[in-house]
């Protein structure tokens, strides 16, 4: 079966020592994952990571087998919690 993620080592930690430190796991295609975590647990640095608004600081990603993420970014998709506007664009 296809692995559609997996990461290893994966860390970015802020300034402050927050953030997410050798993260590893993999999500094979069809399987459903949740996050789950306390304020702080660093469930939004890692989802950042994974869609590339992050860069992580060590260790690996790959979306669907693929360690260019850039590649395969297209085949996911994000919704924050909170909306987001970029200037005034329209519609």
């Amino acid at each position: 079966m296809e692995t559609a993620l997996e990461t290893a080592g994966l860390t970015y930690v802020f300034p402050d020592g927050n953030g997410i430190k050798n993260i590893a796991f993999q999500v094979k295609r069809g399987e459903i994952y949740a996050l789950y975590g306390g304020h702080h647990a660093g469930k939004s640095v890692l989802l950042q990571t994974i869609i590339g608004t992050l860069r992580s600081q060590a260790g690996t990603l790959k979306l669907f087998g693929n360690i260019d993420y850039q590649k395969e970014r297209r085949r996911i998709g994000f919704v924050p919690q909170k909306p987001v506007t970029i200037g005034s664009l329209s519609p």
